[in-house]
């Protein structure tokens, strides 16, 4: 296994982290939550889990202000998710 010159981490380890590493800030800054420490533990905490869309959208939900832009497209996701997962369920 080839270690990448910048990280000196594997480069199938780094490959496999870059999504979630990029995911996590750009989720962190839409939804600016008061805690963001906690915010990225349980988010890392959820990612190892395999947690299901709804759930992770109720944490969002939950650690996100009720007065900012994010929460209302997490609770919009939210629905979403769990509207497929009723169509899903329904086939």
């Amino acid at each position: 296994m080839s270690e990448s010159k910048i990280t000196g981490m594997p480069v199938d380890l780094k490959d496999m982290l870059d999504p979630y590493l990029k995911d996590s800030l750009v989720t962190l800054l839409e939804n600016r939550p008061e805690d963001p420490i906690r915010f990225l533990a349980e988010y890392f905490r959820n990612a190892t889990k395999g947690m299901k869309s709804v759930a992770r959208s109720y944490r969002y939900i939950r650690l996100t202000k009720h007065n900012r832009d994010a929460f209302m497209e997490n609770l919009a996701s939210a629905f979403r998710a769990m509207d497929a997962e009723r169509v899903g369920a329904s086939k």
